[in-house]
């Protein structure tokens, strides 16, 4: 019988954490877990025997400090059933530190990214000291980005053994669609960057739609060139985007589909389209993420949009797999998007089609993970 994990999870439906919950069951462990519920209206089930812990309140320091203290006692029986805890952020972590005192189970903590308040001038030195308190006592640290390292070992000076995991897609996943590729499209049927030297372009940005910058860009390019850039947009609209609905309704060739099922309805999305957008901020601490849209758009072969300065952009530039957006100005942006021509697209579905299936896919992420957990629960 394999070993018992605990795992706390933020929500009820997460693309990240259910890749993450299957890996765990890949690697032969035992998997439980508990989560808050936020409201979410679309995502992916984590796949495993889940029991809620309430709806933590979004935003309400006061409700999220009542709901944690409420969830102790829940907690603290599930730990006694488990081996030992997987957190999936730091106020979980702190969460399984307070309902096991004295348990002394072996407690690992994944983050999945760092927030701007963590590296803000003002907040920052107090949220910093918080979470190295949290730190000292856990076992095992997860990243999903290389980049992060730096932060927990200069920012914080913690020396927590770390493992990095990236959000690659996983392995049968991206099988099944290698195998379906021959039905996504009709032999000789000619693709949109070959039919003019500047082709139709029709980008799509998926997930949580939550970067202003993207969306001025993409509203730049509806206004300046309607006959010949469309976009699809498909997920959730974050807060950060003001009056999202009523800008999209000023555009015919914006469309948005809403909520989708990850990574299932990705499918049918990148099919749509000739480009995927993935940018972020080049600035501490967004630029440093690794983004889920670069591994997905890996797998379906669509050309990449990204900006200069982000992680992605090292690995774009490397494959030569897409256009690095170096303006941070964006009517700039925009002209250099629309300057895109039919060479560019071939050469990049070409270099797309040739990447190394590691680039994109988990093959032996899940032994890594098995091995750093049985060292913590062995040590």
């Amino acid at each position: 019988m394999g070993q018992r994990i605990l795992c706390l999870l933020p929500r009820m439906l997460d693309p990240g954490v259910a890749r993450r919950i299957d890996m765990l069951k890949q690697a032969g462990f035992q998997v439980q877990a508990l989560a808050f519920e936020q409201g979410e209206r679309w995502g992916r089930p984590s796949g495993c025997p889940t029991e809620s812990l309430g709806k933590m309140p979004d935003g309400s320091f006061l409700g999220r400090i009542h709901r944690l203290v409420r969830s102790l006692p829940k907690v603290r029986r599930s730990m006694g059933c488990n081996d030992m805890v997987y957190a999936f952020n730091a106020e979980l972590a702190s969460l399984a530190l307070m309902a096991g005192a004295g348990a002394k189970k072996p407690l690992a903590l994944e983050v999945a990214g760092i927030a701007g308040i963590q590296v803000d001038p003002r907040w920052g030195p107090l949220i910093r000291a918080l979470e190295r308190l949290i730190l000292r006592r856990c076992r095992l640290l997860v990243l999903t980005a290389k980049a992060h390292c730096p932060y927990y070992r200069a920012w914080l000076g913690v020396d927590t053994p770390a493992l990095v995991i990236e959000n690659k897609v996983d392995a049968s996943f991206a099988a099944a669609v290698r195998a379906d590729e021959g039905e996504a499209q009709a032999p000789g049927a000619p693709r949109l960057e070959e039919s003019a030297d500047k082709p139709p372009l029709r980008l799509g940005w998926f997930g949580k739609l939550a970067d202003e910058w993207t969306m001025q860009v993409v509203e730049a390019l509806a206004e300046r060139a309607p006959q010949r850039f469309t976009a699809v947009l498909a997920g959730t609209p974050d807060g950060r985007i003001r009056n999202f609905s009523r800008r999209i309704e000023r555009y015919p060739n914006i469309d948005f589909r809403g909520g989708f099922n990850h990574p299932c309805g990705l499918v049918k999305l990148h099919r749509e389209v000739s480009l995927a957008a993935a940018c972020y901020p080049p600035t501490a601490p967004y630029g440093w993420a690794r983004s889920n849209r670069f591994y997905d758009a890996c797998l379906f072969r669509t050309p990449l949009i990204v900006r200069k300065g982000c992680s992605d952009a090292d690995q774009v530039r490397r494959h030569d797999i897409g256009l690095v957006v170096n303006a941070a100005d964006v009517d700039q942006a925009a002209a250099q998007i629309l300057d895109i021509s039919a060479a560019d697209c071939s050469r990049w579905r070409a270099n797309m089609a040739s990447l190394p299936p590691q680039v994109y896919s988990a093959l032996n992420e899940a032994d890594a993970l098995q091995g750093a957990l049985r060292n913590l629960a062995n040590s």
